[in-house]
């Protein structure tokens, strides 16, 4: 095989091959004899039908193209290796020449990544949050483990906040002249009184209800609901009470704190301290991830780029895919009805997909500059890491997470990727320069959670 480059526009490169006749020849015949070896053909055993009859049944042109496509893999990486390309689609291949008895030629066209100048890490600063794990965090957090496994019982008071209520509620909406639109009968249901799981409304109107009271509430119907007749409309809702249960807290026992950590403790203490040391523990890999997006973006806004328009498509397809899957599953709507019926405009979201996408491409090609530079490569032992990092999340053996990557290609592929992303980041971290800053846990801190 010969080669010439023709071309280089910006990431587009294009290059002459010419593969030797004597060469196709042999691929050829090779292509020809493993065409027997498949086919049946009346009158002849398998694998010995001749060339003239395999050409009338098949066409001679298409065993040819079938040769040069078997051909294709290894001249193409011979192509990349001789040029050092990366490329970041399929080639195209224009301009076949193909004669008997002659050179077979072709061009062939990559698109490949584009130069990326980084500039000099050492000179990026990054702040990186500082948190202090309070006692009024993790009594927060231990607070919410109470209320996630109370169990209720039914009291003879008001209702307050935290309770849940027990009660046969029926809705009506009517249209602007008083006319019913839809209703429904009493139906009975048991509703927590907390705004975080239950409409402000519904918890409004129940706080400070007993058993046989009756309550009512206006809840306005979102105006993308299904439902265009009701869509936008004020929906009356009535309670009829029967029972109020408040929360009774589980006993602080080993049956209870079997259920909220996995962690060997036996004592309110212990589990404090649990508490404590996972509540540490996220609150700085919170920080340490808000310090590499902030690295991330900042070597992102110095470097240049030239970031190809290919690349920029394909990911704003891929955004706009993911939003209009969302989309459907939440409201069962169209991207474009569910647009129409918020009153957008669709091009205020090709803009902003146009804008994400740009990001992300520009994101994606600094942290792979970066890898390269800092010469990051996945070894086997970060495999390793990640395949027990994986088994410890979902609580099952390293072993059977290596026989799912075998059956699944692709997963082991994301698992490289994401194995070259973290020693990426860790080798970009430890070039920028880190500013920490002391932040106030009860202000700044993410709400504490386990």
């Amino acid at each position: 095989m010969k080669s010439e480059l023709l071309s280089q526009e910006k990431n587009i490169v294009t290059i002459k091959v010419t593969v030797d006749k004597d060469d196709f020849a042999k691929q050829l015949r090779a292509t020809y004899a493993d065409i027997a070896k498949k086919v049946v053909i009346p009158g002849f055993r398998k694998g010995k039908a001749p060339k003239n009859v395999l050409e009338m049944r098949f066409g001679k042109e298409a065993i040819k193209s079938q040769a040069l496509e078997d051909m294709m893999p290894q001249l193409l990486d011979e192509v990349c290796a001789e040029y050092d390309l990366e490329p970041i689609e399929s080639p195209s291949v224009d301009d076949l020449t193909m004669n008997d008895g002659e050179d077979v030629v072709f061009t062939v066209k990559y698109e490949v990544q584009p130069e990326v100048t980084l500039p000099d890490l050492a000179g990026i600063t990054v702040d990186l949050p500082v948190f202090d794990v309070t006692d009024a965090m993790v009594n927060e957090a231990l607070d919410n483990m109470k209320k996630r496994f109370a169990t209720f019982v039914p009291v003879n008071r008001a209702a307050q906040k935290g309770d849940k209520v027990r009660a046969a509620y029926s809705m009506v909406v009517k249209d602007d002249e008083g006319k019913e639109i839809v209703s429904h009968e009493p139906q009975t249901d048991t509703f927590e009184l907390d705004t975080l799981s239950m409409r402000p409304e519904i918890v409004e109107a129940l706080i400070g209800a007993e058993a046989g009271s009756s309550k009512e509430t206006d809840i306005k119907v979102a105006e993308e609901y299904q439902d265009k007749a009701v869509a936008g409309r004020m929906a009356h809702y009535t309670f009829d009470v029967i029972e109020v249960q408040e929360p009774v807290a589980p006993e602080m026992n080993d049956e209870f704190f079997k259920k909220v950590t996995r962690a060997d403790v036996h004592s309110e203490d212990e589990l404090k301290a649990e508490i404590r040391k996972n509540l540490d523990d996220r609150l700085k890999a919170d920080a340490r991830t808000a310090a590499e997006n902030e690295a991330v973006a900042k070597i992102t806004e110095a470097t240049t780029v030239d970031v190809p328009d290919s690349m920029v498509q394909r990911q704003k397809a891929h955004l706009k895919e993911r939003f209009e899957e969302n989309i459907k599953a939440r409201t069962k709507m169209t991207l474009e009805e569910y647009y129409k019926s918020e009153g957008h405009d669709l091009s205020e979201l090709e803009e902003n997909l146009s804008k994400d996408a740009l990001r992300d491409v520009k994101g994606w090609l600094v942290v792979d500059a970066c890898a390269k530079s800092l010469g990051v490569s996945v070894q086997k032992e970060d495999l390793d890491a990640e395949i027990a990092q994986m088994a410890a999340n979902y609580g099952i053996s390293t072993d059977s997470i290596r026989d799912m990557l075998k059956k699944r290609p692709e997963d082991f592929e994301n698992m490289i990727s994401t194995a070259r992303y973290r020693k990426t980041m860790q080798a970009i971290m430890e070039k920028v320069k880190i500013n920490e800053v002391k932040k106030g846990a009860s202000a700044e801190a993410p709400a504490a959670q386990n």
